[in-house]
């Protein structure tokens, strides 16, 4: 059971790598989103790729109803409340957790170098801007870090000249702000703001680390890359040839095809290429939004884990004493030992 169509020929692939292509005469490959339709038939076994795709009322109760005893299950994570409901697939199940770190002891993947490159928020020069719009204002006044406590009261729109360490401090201060007023009093519109606010703090650290990733990219000119940006205008700056939702679903296609076919060796991506797509002898990574759970990095150096020749490179940028960091830490919680941190100089 695949989530996409593009997903049979991947699995095709990995079988006859594998030497067991003289077993595809013996497989079916099937969608979830049409699982419905196989809910008579009774194979031998079943394999579920990418289980939690399988999570949705429908889909779940149609994998219920397939006959057989022999299940098995893969997924990067399985959520906590995911856990009780798969046991119920089988009378008799069990989940089985293998690490990165088990993985790489296994002999199943390489063990990787995982680059870390600590940056620091530029704490002069006032660069930035924050604009903060109120519904009906028409009036917009120029403000600064400063003055922004006693300006926020006044009855217009506030453009706040800041510098990277200034705005980063004042996106904090909004999204402590928010939270606490939320957890005293549960009004969703203060959580809809504390949110908002804090995936605008993620996005933003993301985002200028735009010429730390060039000077890195330089690094790796004879490396197949996949670079994962934080946005679309990101993932352009760095090379206009770059895979997003907003190109036609041909030239995508055709990217891709060029980096798997060997006439381009870097691929610009954005979140929508974690998973799912067949991209064949990446070497390295190179991340540069960095998420509060593990599941994304898993995905994301993933790609660059399977090199088959070279020892797998992650590159992960970050920005000492922010959330960043906290992130990052997460990210390579059990993985330290493959660590290896780096300075780079702009």
């Amino acid at each position: 059971m695949l989530a996409e169509t593009s997903h049979k020929q991947n699995w095709r692939d990995e079988i006859i790598k594998h030497k067991k292509g003289h077993l595809l005469k013996h497989i079916k490959f099937y969608l979830y989103h049409s699982s419905h339709k196989y809910c008579n038939e009774k194979p031998y076994g079943i394999v579920y790729d990418e289980f939690h795709h399988v999570f949705s009322d429908k889909r779940f109760e149609s994998a219920k109803k397939l006959k057989t005893t022999k299940k098995i299950c893969l997924s990067a994570t399985v959520k906590d409340e995911h856990k009780l409901k798969l046991k119920t697939l089988t009378k008799s199940g069990h989940i089985f957790t293998v690490p990165l770190k088990q993985a790489i002891e296994w002999g199943i993947i390489k063990p990787p170098i995982i680059y870390a490159y600590g940056l620091t928020l530029k704490q002069f020069n006032a660069t930035e801007t924050l604009n903060f719009d109120r519904k009906g204002c028409k009036k917009t006044i120029q403000s600064t870090y400063d003055s922004f406590m006693s300006d926020m009261f006044k009855k217009c729109n506030l453009v706040v000249n800041c510098t990277q360490q200034e705005k980063y401090n004042l996106l904090t201060k909004l999204v402590d702000r928010y939270k606490l007023i939320y957890q005293k009093n549960f009004h969703m519109g203060c959580k809809h703001k504390w949110l908002n606010l804090a995936t605008e703090r993620k996005s933003y650290l993301a985002y200028i680390k735009t010429e730390a990733a060039k000077a890195i990219l330089d690094t790796l000119k004879d490396k197949r890359t996949i670079i994962f940006s934080e946005s679309i205008k990101q993932s352009e700056e760095l090379n206009m040839r770059s895979i997003h939702s907003k190109n036609d679903k041909e030239l995508n296609k055709k990217i891709l095809n060029d980096f798997n076919s060997g006439k381009t060796d870097k691929l610009f991506v954005i979140d929508m290429m974690q998973e799912g797509a067949n991209l064949e002898n990446i070497c390295a990574a190179l991340i540069l939004q960095l998420d509060s759970g593990s599941r994304s990095f898993l995905q994301r150096g993933g790609r660059a884990y399977r090199a088959v020749n070279e020892t797998p490179e992650v590159h992960i940028l970050y920005y000492k004493n922010t959330q960043d960091e906290k992130y990052f830490l997460n990210s390579i919680e059990d993985l330290e030992e493959f660590v290896v941190y780096k300075d780079l100089k702009l």
